[in-house]
């Protein structure tokens, strides 16, 4: 009898990952991005959620005759939590605040953008970030290598199942 086992890449990865830096809150950039890309993004009614209480809002858009789909997510957010040691030391504040990260191995990237093509590889990708590097409000930006990602898991949410 053989045994078949499972490993944690079973799927192929089919889009590109674009990392963003800027101060800029998400659903600013969302619309600068979608004035320069001619893209739609908007956000979805449901955030996503992962860790203990770490909710990133997500903007999407779908370009039916391209067959594009373009996802906006910002790469970290801040959670209140409580401290347990207050009694040990009389100055500490009773709330602390955690960060949490979609890619942690990315701690300084605000914002990822992914393009979901379905083929893998999107051609224009030299273009897009032509486009958003001349924006003003953008410090840099450059293409990720899905391949070399610990946390890819974080991004299956994004597709477009």
């Amino acid at each position: 009898m053989t045994v078949h086992k499972l490993t944690e890449d079973f799927y192929e990865d089919t889009y590109t990952l674009i990392a963003i830096h800027s101060s800029l809150d998400s659903y600013r950039l969302a619309y600068f991005l979608n004035g320069v890309l001619k893209i739609k993004l908007s956000r979805l009614p449901k955030d996503l959620l992962l860790g203990e209480g770490a909710a990133f809002a997500v903007y999407e858009s779908y370009d039916e005759t391209t067959d594009l789909l373009w996802n906006l997510v910002a790469n970290k957010t801040n959670v209140a939590v409580q401290k347990q040691d207050i009694a040990l030391d009389m100055f500490a504040a009773p709330v602390g605040v955690e960060a949490h990260y979609v890619l942690p191995e990315y701690p300084k990237v605000d914002h990822l953008l992914k393009i979901d093509d379905g083929e893998g590889s999107f051609s224009k990708v030299l273009d897009v970030l032509k486009l958003i590097k001349r924006m003003p409000q953008v410090i840099t930006a450059y293409e990720l290598e899905t391949d070399q990602l610990k946390s890819k898991s974080n991004l299956i949410f994004l597709a477009n199942a």
